[in-house]
């Protein structure tokens, strides 16, 4: 790696043969230390074991670490149901250095649906914002999943980061997202809010009537269960559907489906 200086600042050696491989910089210098931002190259040159240097290529590299940490407090809240439990998530970002910055919400299908900052020139520090789900004319935003998205520039050099949410009741994660019939899958299922009970899961499986399990409690947020499709089912389209109450006694459900064959 060098910098614009032609400095060599890191040197790789790697034993590969014919496979391909990968190499990760963490923006440091051979001494550890964060090199400065800027324009970098990274030169790989071949060579056998015999000791013959091949060609070399180079690639320029842009390390912009100006702009880090952007987050979200919660990685799912639900601000839908309009009473106070998990109704808002603190989004956050820190600039090393002053820099131009644009700082907008993205839906699913990368639509911009809010824009919170737009090239607002801003000191060195830590940004934070308080969204409750909501666009700037005070509309809800529909459930789903959305995305923080904050782009920094000082006019040279730009780097654009990101961090995604979900704005639902239920988060849900299969052991097989493509479960098969007669199979048994592991679902985890994430509430975005604290729960008076445990909550339910009701399956919906083509060809066959519905049928329900009571999850199990594993964390302050998380629930699991175990279940088998049913052999006797038809291939198509499995809906599974989790329904319980939080702790002010409002009702809530999310509803996923899942392709099975």
């Amino acid at each position: 790696m060098y910098d614009a200086s032609s400095v060599l600042i890191k040197k790789w050696t790697v034993e590969n043969g014919d496979a391909a491989e990968t190499l990760t910089w963490n923006g440091t210098t051979a001494a550890g230390v964060v090199a400065p931002d800027g324009l970098y190259t990274i030169r790989v040159v071949p060579q056998d074991v015999a000791g013959n240097v091949g060609v070399g290529l180079d690639r320029a590299v842009k390390l912009v670490a100006a702009l880090r940490s952007v987050a979200s407090s919660r990685s799912i809240f639900f601000p839908q149901d309009n009473d106070s439990l998990s109704n808002v998530t603190k989004l956050s970002f820190t600039l090393a250095r002053p820099m131009t910055v644009t700082w907008t919400i993205r839906n699913a299908a990368g639509q911009v649906v809010d824009t919170h900052l737009a090239d607002a020139a801003l000191p060195a520090g830590t940004q934070s914002w308080s969204f409750y789900g909501k666009t700037a004319a005070g509309t809800m935003l529909p459930r789903g999943r959305y995305t923080s998205v904050v782009t920094a520039t000082d006019g040279t050099l730009s780097a654009t980061q990101s961090v995604w949410f979900d704005s639902e009741a239920f988060r849900f994660a299969l052991s097989d997202s493509t479960p098969g019939r007669g199979q048994s899958i592991k679902v985890t299922v994430t509430s975005a809010e604290t729960l008076s009970a445990r909550p339910r899961m009701w399956i919906y499986q083509p060809g066959i009537a519905r049928w329900s399990v009571l999850l199990t409690k594993t964390g302050t947020y998380t629930y699991k269960a175990t279940i088998r499709m049913k052999s006797s089912g038809k291939a198509g389209t499995v809906a599974l559907k989790v329904k319980g109450y939080d702790t002010k006694g409002g009702s809530q459900s999310t509803t996923v489906t899942y392709k099975i064959h």
